[in-house]
């Protein structure tokens, strides 16, 4: 039932969102979308904005994209999620029955953190080229 880490899709989605440093869900004024797969509670997640806007049709009409830094993701919603046994869906696909890939919120953080961890010392480069007299 849980996804394999080596899924095609979730390590596009791992790339992408860490990439990016964000990732996106779906909300209305009422709260977050939550999707039912297979009897487990899952919070969708997508890469990118428009797939998470292509999601919002027939029980999902008027939910509206909403992002969240990955940092966020991995320090305050994966651990909330678990504690709440909920898990994720990542990369769900509109109207087709397919949940996409439904992982533990602590495995997806974990794929997160280590994805954000290969590109830190791209970062620190950059810094260090910046500030140089």
């Amino acid at each position: 039932r849980m996804m394999d880490a080596n899924s095609p899709l979730l390590r596009q989605f791992v790339r992408e969102a860490a990439d990016a440093e964000i990732l996106w869900t779906l909300r209305d004024p009422h709260g977050r979308c939550v999707l039912v797969v297979k009897d487990e509670e899952c919070v969708p997640v997508w890469s990118d904005h428009l797939e998470a806007e292509a999601f919002a049709v027939d029980e999902f009409a008027g939910m509206q994209a909403e992002s969240i830094p990955v940092h966020t993701f991995v320090d305050q919603w994966a651990p909330r999620l678990a504690s709440e046994r909920r898990f994720v869906a990542v990369s769900p696909e509109p109207r087709s029955g397919d949940g996409g890939c439904i992982i533990e919120a602590g495995r997806l953080a974990d794929l997160l953190r280590s994805a954000l961890a290969a590109l830190e010392p791209r970062a620190v480069r950059v810094e260090r080229l910046r500030y140089s007299s």
